[in-house]
């Protein structure tokens, strides 16, 4: 699994995107780039894509069951790298770290 892929993911599990512009624009990427994304994630089975029934110039993107099992094991890994890359910290360092990373976001 990639990064971009797991972006995907988090994004369609969350409910913060759910067509392949949303998802492009979460991602900071054009939508020729998701659309190659998407195709491999299709091709694996673990996304659907639907016109819409409101605009059928609108496609869907929404996991599929298998989908949402990889992501439940994706989420577990990032979890597991995330504890082990911060052993030793203190509770009021990995604070002050998210701190930071949270400024950094606001500022791009």
């Amino acid at each position: 699994m990639t990064h971009a892929q797991l972006g995907i993911f988090l994004l369609l599990l969350h409910g913060h995107a759910n067509t392949a512009a949303d998802l492009a624009r979460g991602m900071g990427v054009d939508t020729g780039a998701m659309t190659r994304a998407l195709d491999r994630l299709e091709g694996k089975s673990f996304i659907r894509r639907l016109r819409s029934d409101r605009d059928r110039r609108v496609i869907e993107v929404s996991l599929t069951d298998k989908g949402i099992s990889q992501a439940d094991v994706m989420m577990h890994v990032a979890v597991d790298a995330m504890n082990l890359h911060l052993r030793g910290f203190s509770p009021d360092e990995i604070e002050q770290f998210k701190g930071f990373l949270r400024r950094m976001i606001m500022n791009a």
